[in-house]
């Protein structure tokens, strides 16, 4: 796909189907007994030893260790997890502390893992990796700098093994970084407001990108499309404008409008922190980080560069958990810009949260439907894909950081232990009720919009756009769905836009990035 959103981290490599090892398994003339031994389950005699290379490092070092065992063929240098085919890929991850070079740790066997206890795994010829998360950073983005990992090992695995899988942590991750160039400008803030806010100085980060006439016409200002990246993205996808990610259409579109004066800067904002995605939302957890960005980083950006400063020429956009974002800003701060333009956003309309209502009385649950059947968070090929309950229990193993808990950061009340309240149960699936009513009663978009039309209505006028798939992967269309029809109700002159066929990921052909460009660039013009 020529413009692909950015993915989360765990859907960067979507692996292709193993037809070919069926197809070798369904004509081949093994005996029903042998047949029947390579689906059974390797037991609970299996065990996971990680030693720590005193060549990687001369000090102790802490942080989630986290074995991944997967039959299918790698692709990378890392193993990663499988959104699509959740019981080709195991996960088992525990936290360490101080785990000195030259020792070795053994995962205990009530260490969280995925989809199911290691045990349980089907026999079979296995590759698996450890990796050691030292910056608890690699749910959400992958391996960040300093990270730890093992080589890659193969191991044949089968009913009644009692053996020891050994693996050593022997390689750090280095990040190559980011240096800036002609074009694209790194900027870090502290912000006053979220450093008094956790305690410590607490950084907003972006990645500018000038247009092309930027050092030629010195005396020009620019209105700015502020991007808010997909979750697992950061800033850096500002240096990454060609890739198949948001910015894909930046270089082409930019090299396009250069002689029809048609140039704006392009600031694509951080929405990572330590908890996940902080969507710029006002929370009880995160901070403020939605005021933060209009009172603080926003200001400073326009005194730093020759942006046009008029709200009309602040324009956002953004792909799933940054779409949410971009309509939030919008929403909450409709005077401050000129418009947000939105794809496949997370929930915008709570009474379809991943296939739960979160406004019924008695409350859905999150794992399964009143007939008893399991909600898909992710849907794959051929009816395929991943439960939340799956993908609850892979963040669990990978060390809680996942979607969900991003949204219990942003969305819930602060409990008694100083943690995000969690909507629901992770072992059962049970919505806490007062819980779900706090996330509507604050964070539903469809029904703020509801109670504050009167006010916010006539702001909004000809600043929502939203484009989602028909058949998104994440089921994202339906809230949108739920959202149109309110805003049909309300009077909105919102143009929402479900394109059949569709996917979470194939969106931006056909013309869409330069339709929105152009519509933003209009809108800035007034």
């Amino acid at each position: 796909m020529a413009a692909q959103p950015a993915r989360p981290a765990w859907l960067r490599r979507p692996g292709a189907l193993v037809a070919a090892a069926f197809l070798l398994s369904a004509c081949s003339a093994r005996p029903p007994a042998e047949d029947a031994a390579r689906r059974a389950p390797i037991g609970s005699g299996v065990h996971v030893d990680v030693a720590l290379d005193s060549h990687v490092t001369q000090a102790p070092v802490s942080g989630r260790l986290i074995v991944i065992l997967t039959r299918r063929e790698p692709r990378a240098r890392f193993l990663e997890p499988d959104p699509v085919h959740p019981r080709s890929t195991w996960i088992v991850g525990t936290d360490v502390r101080d785990f000195r070079p030259g020792s070795d740790v053994e995962l205990p066997a009530d260490a969280a893992s995925a989809p199911a206890a290691l045990g349980k795994a089907r026999s079979g010829m296995y590759r698996m990796q450890a990796i050691l998360d030292v910056n608890g950073t690699y749910a959400y983005s992958g391996m960040s700098d300093g990270d730890l990992s093992s080589s890659i090992e193969a191991a044949s695995l089968a009913p009644g093994d009692r053996r020891t899988i050994h693996l050593t942590l022997s390689q750090r991750y280095a990040d190559a970084g980011r240096v800036d160039t002609d074009q694209v400008k790194g900027v870090a803030f502290v912000s006053p407001s979220l450093s008094r806010f956790a305690g410590h100085p607490v950084t907003m980060r972006a990645g500018i990108i000038l247009p092309p006439s930027y050092d030629s016409q010195p005396q020009r200002r620019y209105p700015t499309v502020y991007v808010l990246p997909a979750f697992g993205s950061d800033y850096h996808k500002a240096w990454t404008a060609a890739d198949r990610g948001i910015l894909g259409w930046h270089e082409g579109i930019l090299a396009r409008e250069r002689d029809s004066g048609k140039e704006m800067i392009v600031a694509v904002l951080d929405l990572s922190c330590s908890r996940g995605s902080h969507e710029f939302a006002d929370s009880a957890n995160d901070g403020p980080w939605g005021r933060a960005l209009t009172s603080e980083f926003i200001p400073y950006l326009e005194r730093e560069f020759r942006m046009d400063a008029r709200p009309q020429a602040r324009l956002l956009t953004g792909h799933s958990s940054g779409a949410w974002s971009a309509l939030w800003l919008q929403v909450n701060y409709p005077a401050y810009f000129g418009g947000a333009w939105s794809t496949a956003p997370d929930p915008v309309d709570f009474r379809d949260f991943a296939g739960a209502d979160l406004t019924r009385t008695p409350p859905d649950n999150m794992y399964r439907d009143a007939r008893g059947n399991r909600r898909a968070f992710v849907s794959g090929p051929n009816g395929g894909g991943r439960a939340v309950e799956d993908y609850i229990r892979q963040g669990d193993a990978l060390g809680g950081l996942s979607q969900f808990a991003s949204f219990d950061a942003v969305f819930s009340p602060r409990g008694r232990d100083g943690r995000p309240m969690r909507l629901f149960d992770h072992r059962t699936g049970a919505i806490d009720p007062a819980v779900a009513r706090y996330w509507e009663e604050h964070y539903d978009i469809s029904s703020l919009l509801a109670r504050t039309w009167p006010a916010v209505g006539p702001r909004l006028h000809g600043k929502l756009h939203v484009v989602v798939g028909a058949q998104d992967t994440f089921g994202l269309d339906n809230p949108v769905a739920l959202l149109a029809r309110r805003l049909k109700q309300l009077g909105s002159d919102a143009e929402v836009e479900i394109v059949p066929g569709g996917t979470h990921f194939n969106l931006y052909g056909h013309g869409l990035f330069e339709r929105f460009w152009g519509q933003m660039y209009a809108a800035a013009q007034g």
